[in-house]
């Protein structure tokens, strides 16, 4: 019986089977003592009626009869920790709080999907490992997902038990004081951001901004009224480079000008900077700087000016770690309240091996550990979300390494082997090779 629980998605950290079984009975009542459980509950009431055709109800109260049962308890130590008992009688969830009872109800609805409407008895007992578990989406390269994509792309990572959704936005947000940034590009607006923002909420997801503040800059400075910033332009075709010159004001102006209408409309404290691949740096107009300081120099003053933009928006300052990495002398000048993302492609990629050497620096262990977190699942994310890079890799190997992904999941854990992929997926990046990529897996 437990080998059927290995086929859930998100494993569980301890599953404990007893002989018997548990029946969903007619009109089962689902209870819990907070309103706050409504939305995992309808969830659970739709899967009900689906899977077992039983039609539920909802109550809310601290005493009386009731199939599923919620109940809160301080004593649990870790607030999204939770423990299901499903014993012949119903089922009773424990867990200290909201976003424990939302997880909770996410696992009985996968025991629903896995065993219909007769379940095993079992105790099991979860918690997740990592604070911080998001997933990063580029919304830059692409069809840019519509709200209601990027709503059923939340409620999906919820379920999973995700609770950090970063958008990585180049140029697709409607800036009001630079409208030509965006035009043509369908981009998000910021009461699409601050509707976003309050669906993640509802489903204990955090939203994180995401701009490009350093490099990956091409989009904005193709346009003539921002070539001149480039550091040096013509860089791999483009009009402006990819890269802002450190060294000119205009560059941090423009960053700061940008940042004042996007960071306020996300509440969580973390922003993502990017500041990655600054690949034309030194090159061109800052090269006499570069002669004189170094390479690491000019771009971690730069970095800084950036944190200083932060620090007046109230962020806590996200950035990708992989520059910083090739100037590991830097590290130790770093504010320690930045976060570095130490990303990678492939989970075995050579960065990985070297967060230790940011924990070295000087930043606070927990933070290594969300640091190290951030590398795996944004290596997961860019595989399972962003545009495939058929440039990087032969089509071939691009197909093994998704089948090599997904071998051995449950189709009905996972929407794109489903058809619930048409919903989602070919909306956030729809391209040839992805439509080849996806085809390759699911036959």
């Amino acid at each position: 019986m437990n080998q059927l629980f290995n086929k859930l998605l998100v494993p569980l950290k301890k599953v404990t089977c007893t002989d018997g079984t548990f029946s969903w009975p007619n009109k089962p009542l689902l209870v819990s003592e907070r309103l706050t459980d409504r939305i995992p509950l309808e969830q659970l009431q739709r899967k009900l009626k689906k899977r077992v055709k039983v039609n539920s109800r909802i109550a809310y109260n601290a005493f009386g009869p009731a199939v599923l049962r919620i109940r809160r308890d301080p004593a649990f130590k870790q607030a999204e920790a939770y423990r299901i008992t499903v014993i012949p009688e119903g089922i009773q969830i424990i867990t200290a709080s909201d976003a424990g009872a939302y997880y909770a109800i996410q696992t009985v609805c996968d025991l629903v999907t896995l065993f219909g409407g007769v379940l095993p008895l079992c105790r099991i007992e979860d918690r997740p490992d990592f604070n911080r578990r998001g997933v990063y989406h580029d919304c830059s390269r692409g069809k840019v997902p519509t709200l209601d994509t990027l709503k059923q792309l939340i409620e999906r990572l919820a379920h999973w038990k995700i609770n950090e959704l970063q958008l990585y936005i180049e140029n697709v947000f409607t800036f009001a004081h630079h409208p030509e940034i965006s035009k043509g590009y369908s981009p998000l607006t910021a009461n699409e951001i601050v509707s976003l923002q309050e669906h993640c909420r509802k489903h204990h997801i955090r939203l994180v901004g995401s701009l490009a503040s350093f490099g990956h800059m091409e989009k904005i400075l193709s346009l003539p009224a921002f070539q001149h910033l480039g550091e040096l332009p013509g860089f791999r075709g483009y009009p402006g480079g990819t890269c802002l010159c450190p060294t000119d004001p205009g560059s941090i102006k423009l960053v700061g000008e940008l940042y004042a209408e996007l960071m306020p409309l996300f509440s969580d404290p973390n922003f993502n900077v990017c500041c990655d691949e600054t690949w034309e740096l030194g090159k061109g107009r800052s090269k006499r700087k570069v002669k004189q300081v170094g390479v690491g120099r000019v771009y971690l003053d730069f970095f800084l000016k950036i944190h200083r933009l932060c620090e007046k928006h109230g962020k806590r300052m996200n950035a990708w770690a992989d520059i910083l990495l090739k100037h590991p002398e830097l590290l130790g000048q770093l504010p320690k309240d930045i976060t570095l993302l130490n990303w990678e492609y492939e989970h075995n990629g050579p960065n990985i091996k070297r967060t230790k050497e940011i924990a070295d620096a000087g930043i606070d262990i927990d933070e290594a550990v969300r640091v190290f977190y951030a590398a795996l699942t944004y290596t997961i994310g860019f595989v399972l979300w962003e545009i495939p890079r058929a440039h990087l890799q032969p089509e071939s190997a691009y197909g093994d390494q998704w089948a090599g992904l997904l071998a051995g999941l449950d189709p009905a854990q996972f929407p794109l082997l489903t058809g619930q992929a048409s919903r989602i997926v070919p909306t956030v990046a729809s391209t040839s090779q992805f439509d080849w990529g996806l085809s390759r897996v699911i036959g």
